[in-house]
C-alpha cells in the first residue's frame, strides 16, 4: 500500500473520531443563530422597501383617501383608486439609513441628494423609488433596480436609524405623515373615487381601433380622460352622477405605432383623484415596435431603441457586420458570413415573416469581454457549408447568451447543429452563461446511416450555467423517416452544466439513440437542478422498419431512452411525459438507459407505457412538423403550443 495514502487514511480516521466527540449542541446553536440573523436581514429589507413604496403612493399627488381604519398602532388606508395600504406607527427602524426629502423635492439618502424626485410634479407619478438590500452586512441602495451602491451603513449591531416614516396624524379631513421631520398631508374625501376596473399592465389596441376602459367613480363635479395628442378619448355621460357608478372611457388609437398613458381624473370641489393605465397599438412589425419605443423581450433581454440606439435594417443580399452595431432587423432573405457572433442580435423586421438567414461559414461563438451573446428572433436559420457542425465554441470564450426564440431552424444532413468544444486546455476558462431555445420549429433530416446519431445541442467541453428548451417542435424533415438525435449531449461528462430544463416540447419522429455511449435524447445525468417534463414524443415506428428485430452492434435490443442516467428521480422533475406510436411496430421506451437505484420515489418504473389515444386530430405532416392537438389532449398542457 502507498505510504502517502496510508497516512491520509489515518488522518481521516482521527478527524472522524475527533469530530464525533464534539458537542453537536454548540454547532446547532451556531446554525440557529445564523438562520435567525439571515431572517432578520430579510425582514429589515422587506420592511424598508415596503415603506418606501408606501411613501411613493402617498406622495404621487394623484390619489385621495376614501376611508381609513385603526387597529392599535396600525392604520389601513383605502385610496380613491381602490388600493389599500397599511401603516404601522412607532416601530424601531433597526439600522436603517437616514432617508428624507430635501427642499428641492428630491430623495436624500444619508444627507446626500440622489437627484431623483420624491414628490410628484404636474400630476405625474415619480419614476424612481429607492430600493434597498443588505450585502455583506451593510445597506446598499439602487435607483434602477439593478445597480446597487454601498452606503457604508451597518445593518447589524445597535440601532442607529429609524423608519423613514416618523409618525402619523389622522384627522377627519386629512391624513398627515412625517418623513425626516417634514410633514406631508393627503386629503380624506369620503365620496371621491377613481378606480379603473380589471386593470391590466398594458392594453393593446389595433391601429385606428377602439377600446373601452371601465372606471368606477363616485359623486364628482367633473370627469375627464387625458391622452397624448395623436390618441382620442371620450367619457360616457356622467351628468346625472350622484352615487358610485361605472363609466366607460372610449379610447381611439392612431394609425401609427404608438404608446400612451391614459389618465382618468375625477374632481370634486378642490380635490382631484386619478388613476391611469398604459395602452399601445398592436403591430405586425418588430421594427415598428422598436421605432415606437416599445419593449421586445427575448428571455431576460429587453430590446428597445433606448437600450440599443444603434441598429441596421437589412433589406436583402448580405448581412454585413458593422463595428459597434449589435442589432440587425432582417427584411428579406440574406446571407451572413458569421462575423459579430459574440455580440449580435438578428431579428426579423416583420412578425411571422421568418426571413431566411443563411450562414455561409461555420459560426464560432467567441467573446472575451462583457457581451450580449448570440441572439436570433423570428427568423428562419440555415447553413450552406459542409463541416461537422453549424456552431462551435472558441477556447476561452465567455458568452452571456446563446438564444433562438420564435425561429424556424433547418439543420443540414449529417451535420450537428452545435459542437461546443473549447478544447481540453480551455475547459476552466470557457463558458456560456445562458442557452435558450423557445418556440422554435426545428427540422432535422435523417442520416445516411441509420445507427448514426446527430447532436442538436452538444455541450462537450466548457461550463454551461443554464440551458432552457421549451415550447419547441423537433421533427424529422424527411418524408417517412425518423432520425436518432441527442437533443442535449454532454460527451462523457467532459462538459459541466448547472441546470438543464427541457419541458413542453413536441418531438415528431425524433428518437433517442439505442444502446451505446450516445444513448438517450438527453445524454446527460440528470440531477435535482434539471427537469424533463410535460413533453410529447410522437413517432411512427414504420418509418424505421422493425427496430426490435435489429439489435445494435453490442446486441442490445433497440430501445429509445429519454435520458442516459440520473442521480435521482422525482415525478415533479420528470412528470407527465407522453409517448405515442402511430405504427404497428413499437419500440421499447425507457426513462433512463441506466436507471437510478437510490433517491427514487416508491414504485418507480423505468419503462414508459405508450399512450393509446392519438394526441393529433388528423395525423401529422411529419416532414413539416405540423399537427393539430385534439381538444382533450390540449387541455392536458403537454407538448409545445406554437402551432
Amino acid at each position: 500500500m502507498n505510504m502517502n495514502k496510508y497516512k491520509s487514511l489515518i488522518l481521516i480516521g482521527l478527524f472522524a473520531v475527533g469530530f464525533s466527540s464534539c458537542q453537536t449542541d454548540d454547532l446547532q446553536k451556531d446554525i440557529d443563530a445564523l438562520k435567525e440573523r439571515v431572517e432578520d436581514f430579510e425582514m429589515q429589507v422587506q420592511r424598508l422597501n415596503d415603506e418606501m413604496n408606501i411613501i411613493r403612493v402617498l406622495l404621487d399627488g394623484n390619489k385621495t383617501i376614501s376611508s381609513y381604519t385603526q387597529n392599535g398602532d396600525k392604520y389601513t388606508l383605502t385610496l380613491s383608486n381602490g388600493e389599500t395600504i397599511e401603516l404601522t406607527q412607532g416601530q424601531d427602524g433597526k439600522n436603517y439609513p437616514t432617508i428624507s426629502i430635501g427642499a428641492n423635492g428630491n430623495w436624500f439618502i444619508n444627507g446626500n441628494d440622489t437627484g431623483n424626485k420624491a414628490e410628484a410634479e404636474d400630476g405625474k407619478e415619480t419614476e424612481v423609488t429607492p430600493q434597498f438590500k443588505i450585502i455583506d452586512g451593510t445597506w446598499h441602495v439602487s435607483y434602477d433596480g439593478e445597480n446597487y451602491t454601498d452606503l457604508k451603513i451597518s445593518a447589524v449591531g445597535s440601532a442607529t436609524g429609524t423608519s423613514p416614516i416618523d409618525g402619523f396624524t389622522p384627522s377627519t379631513n386629512e391624513f398627515a405623515f412625517t418623513i425626516g421631520g417634514q410633514q406631508y398631508t393627503i386629503p380624506v374625501v369620503k365620496d371621491l373615487k377613481c378606480q379603473i376596473v380589471d386593470k391590466k399592465e398594458i392594453y393593446q389596441v389595433d391601429r385606428n381601433g377602439q377600446i373601452e376602459i371601465k372606471v368606477k367613480v363616485q359623486k364628482g363635479d367633473f370627469v375627464r380622460a387625458i391622452v397624448p395628442a395623436e390618441w382620442k378619448a371620450s367619457v360616457s355621460n356622467y351628468t346625472d352622477l350622484t352615487n358610485e357608478q361605472e363609466l366607460t372611457i372610449t379610447v381611439t388609437a392612431p394609425n401609427i405605432s404608438s404608446k400612451c398613458v391614459l389618465s382618468v381624473e375625477v374632481t370634486s370641489g378642490v380635490n382631484t383623484a386619478s388613476d391611469e393605465v398604459t395602452l399601445r397599438t398592436a403591430t405586425t412589425s418588430y421594427y415598428d415596435d422598436y421605432m415606437a419605443g416599445f419593449d421586445i423581450q427575448i428571455g431576460d433581454l429587453i430590446i428597445n431603441k433606448y437600450n440599443f440606439p444603434k441598429f441596421k435594417l437589412v433589406e436583402s443580399d448580405n448581412l454585413e457586420y458593422t463595428e459597434g452595431t449589435v442589432l440587425y432587423f432582417v427584411k428579406g432573405n440574406v446571407s451572413w458570413n458569421a462575423t459579430g457572433n459574440g455580440n449580435i442580435i438578428i431579428m426579423a423586421a416583420d412578425k411571422g415573416a421568418y426571413p431566411k438567414v443563411t450562414a455561409t461559414s461555420r459560426v464560432t461563438l467567441n467573446a472575451t469581454e462583457d457581451n450580449l451573446g448570440f441572439i436570433c428572433h423570428g427568423i428562419s436559420f440555415e447553413s450552406s457549408f459542409a463541416t461537422n457542425s453549424t456552431f462551435s465554441l472558441s477556447g476561452k470564450a465567455v458568452l452571456n447568451r446563446f438564444y433562438f426564440s420564435d425561429c424556424k431552424i433547418k439543420t443540414v444532413s449529417n451535420q450537428h447543429f452545435t459542437y461546443l468544444d473549447c478544447g481540453a486546455d480551455n475547459v476552466e476558462t470557457t463558458k456560456i452563461n445562458n442557452i435558450l431555445f423557445k418556440s422554435c420549429l426545428i427540422g432535422i433530416p435523417s442520416m445516411d446511416v441509420s445507427t448514426t446519431v446527430l447532436n442538436f445541442l452538444n455541450l462537450r467541453r466548457g461550463y454551461f450555467d443554464n440551458t432552457e428548451m421549451y415550447d419547441n417542435v423537433f421533427y424529422c424533415s424527411d418524408v417517412d423517416k425518423a432520425v436518432l438525435v441527442n437533443v442535449v449531449m454532454n460527451y462523457n461528462g467532459q462538459g459541466f452544466f448547472n441546470k438543464v430544463q427541457v419541458y413542453n416540447n413536441t418531438f415528431i419522429n425524433i428518437l433517442g439513440n439505442h444502446g451505446g455511449n450516445a444513448s438517450g435524447l438527453l445524454r446527460i445525468t440528470m440531477n435535482e437542478d434539471c427537469n424533463l417534463k410535460r413533453n410529447l414524443f410522437w413517432y411512427n415506428a414504420e418509418c424505421i422498419g422493425k427496430p426490435n428485430d435489429n439489435p445494435d452492434s453490442s446486441g442490445i435490443e433497440y430501445k429509445s431512452h429519454l435520458m442516459s442516467g440520473a442521480s435521482f428521480f422525482s415525478s415533479e422533475s420528470f412528470g407527465n411525459n407522453i409517448v405515442y406510436s402511430a405504427g404497428e411496430t413499437q419500440l421499447t421506451w425507457q426513462y433512463f438507459r441506466s436507471a437510478p437505484t437510490t433517491n427514487v420515489e416508491a414504485g418507480f418504473n423505468n419503462n414508459i407505457t405508450l399512450e393509446t389515444v392519438n394526441p393529433f386530430t388528423n395525423g401529422t405532416v411529419a416532414n413539416e412538423g405540423k399537427f393539430t392537438y385534439t381538444d382533450e389532449f390540449k387541455a392536458k398542457g403537454i407538448g409545445a403550443d406554437i402551432q
